[in-house]
């Protein structure tokens, strides 16, 4: 009974040195250290579950894979700060509902700088975007490499940096290279697929891999360009 107990209790403390092993951990400033893709959907679950104001700092470059879980979600917009301190995230995203990008929802107060992300996202949804999906927050110094292959016949809203913005979007000092591959998609954005409120745009620089007036109804930097 005694060595079956040890047995246990054995089996019980290396289960909790792995669990911790995956564990997020906080530098002295308090910010959550993302240094692998474990790290990453960690953070991106704890914002989920409502650690909207979670601070993240990327410690190395990360290979998401195909790991679909996005940071933000319809319940909770991220509203922290998102810092990748110069390093790349790259992924690959098979969507099954409208809405793809590495943040789904950032809030007004949400912030997202010093990030590179190289993404791939086929899709037959709409809004697929390099960093955000919907976004009223702040976005700089990024780059962000994004390939789109979409099947979506019509109207997409697909774009380089945000598919969707709204009100206090902002988004500076940026590098953005953009293809979209999809014969039948249309209402496409370079930066930002559509402006639903005042947004700015400042400092950037987009390569357009596709030349969007063969997306028809899509245009060079954003749609809906008034608001911008």
């Amino acid at each position: 009974m005694k060595k079956r107990l040890l047995s246990l209790c054995l089996m019980a403390v290396v289960t909790v040195i792995g669990m911790s092993a995956w564990a997020l951990q906080k530098n002295a400033e308090g910010a959550y250290q993302i240094g692998s893709a474990e790290d990453l959907k960690a953070f991106a679950e704890l914002v989920n579950g409502g650690e909207t104001h979670a601070w993240g700092q990327l410690t190395a470059d990360i290979d998401y894979g195909t790991e679909q879980t996005m940071i933000g979600c319809n319940d909770y917009n991220y509203c922290g700060l998102f810092d990748g301190q110069g390093h790349t995230i790259k992924y690959n995203f098979y969507p099954d509902a409208d809405g793809s990008a590495l943040f789904r929802n950032v809030g007004t107060t949400g912030q997202v700088k010093n990030l590179h992300v190289v993404g791939n996202i086929t899709t037959s949804k709409k809004y697929a975007a390099g960093l955000v999906v919907w976004n009223s927050g702040a976005i700089s110094n990024c780059v962000s490499e994004l390939t789109v292959n979409s099947s979506v016949a019509g109207d997409a809203t697909h774009a380089g940096v945000v598919a969707l913005a709204e009100r206090a979007t902002f988004i500076a000092d940026c590098f953005v290279k953009l293809t979209i591959n999809g014969t039948q998609t249309v209402n496409c954005g370079g930066i930002i697929g559509w402006s639903g409120n005042y947004t700015t745009v400042q400092n950037c620089l987009l390569i357009n891999e596709t030349t969007m007036s063969s997306l028809g109804g899509s245009a060079t930097i954003c749609r809906n360009s008034a608001n911008l």
